[in-house]
């Protein structure tokens, strides 16, 4: 997955959201290949427009797909011809709308995109602040880095509030996981525990994709001296509505989870401020090594 979110070369594939995403690029310092493909745009003041990801000339290594959700799975199916690095599906309209058309969407874009790792659908991208790379498809608030924390949220508004949080939080890369439908938190753990820029992980979810492997991944962060503080959503019967009707997530039994963060040593937090400073201690010193604390104050 380094070539998807550390890439050297970018496809952008569609209109107006594709734009912003160049502009996230421009923002974080992206040095890379850029390609735009569109079916239909001119090729004006210097910007060339492939019609196609069978016109590029080489397989890029990250995509951003904000095309309508129908003409996804032959793009994805491109990509894996190609031999592409991995895409962000921006597009919605998949399993989070819990109907017979959205799932079977979600069907042939799994089968279509094959062995390839992709964040989505229904979901912002990432920005990646180590390595200097956005696929993106709105504002960048933040600079480069050399260490910080790792965010993993299910919306892309949570993840904006966070960027734009002014509590001296250092970000390292914030990933957005949207429907989870092959990439999901525990994937992004599994993967974040071996880069040592990474000092802890803040997340932001809705549900669980596999509890086993979650349990896994936040075993082998704690191990890796990496702390996990998030907030998980749908702790009333309303907000489990809300999430059901946004990612398509089941929020589960909120006692049981909370007994899980308990024994697997992960901070709960109950608003984005407390979420924001616990991670800013995670970072500054690592997990706590017992209960026994002295706080000083004057």
């Amino acid at each position: 997955m380094q070539r998807l979110f550390a890439p050297r070369s970018l496809a952008l594939i569609g209109g107006a959201w594709a734009d912003a995403a160049l502009a996230a690029s421009a923002v974080i310092g992206y040095t890379g290949e850029v390609w735009r493909i569109h079916p239909s745009r001119p090729c004006a003041d210097g910007q060339r427009y492939f019609r196609s990801v069978d016109e590029l000339p080489r397989a890029p290594d990250a995509a951003f797909i904000a095309a309508p959700n129908r003409e996804v799975p032959a793009i994805a199916r491109a990509l894996a011809r190609r031999g592409a690095g991995g895409f962000v599906c921006f597009a919605a309209g998949f399993s989070e709308t819990a109907t017979a058309e959205g799932e079977r969407l979600t069907r042939e874009l799994l089968a279509a995109a094959g062995e390839l790792p992709f964040l989505g659908p229904n979901c912002y991208g990432f920005v990646n602040f180590f390595d200097g790379a956005a696929l993106w498809p709105d504002q960048v608030v933040g600079a480069r880095r050399e260490r910080g924390v790792a965010l993993i949220c299910q919306s892309g508004t949570i993840a904006l509030n966070l960027l734009f949080n002014d509590r001296s939080l250092p970000i390292g890369c914030v990933l957005t996981v949207g429907n989870q439908t092959r990439l999901a938190a525990e994937d992004l753990i599994e993967l974040l525990c071996a880069d040592k820029r990474v000092t802890a992980f803040g997340l932001y979810l809705e549900g669980i994709r596999d509890a086993a492997r979650f349990a896994r991944a936040a075993a082998g962060a704690r191990a890796a001296g990496k702390p996990i503080a998030l907030i998980k959503a749908g702790r009333t019967e309303a907000a489990t509505r809300t999430v059901r009707t946004h990612t398509g997530a089941l929020a589960g039994a909120d006692a049981a989870f909370d007994a899980f963060c308990a024994q697997a040593g992960i901070a709960r937090c109950e608003s984005l401020g407390a979420l924001c400073e616990t991670l800013k201690i995670f970072h500054a010193g690592g997990p706590l090594k017992g209960r026994r604390v002295l706080a000083m104050g004057a």
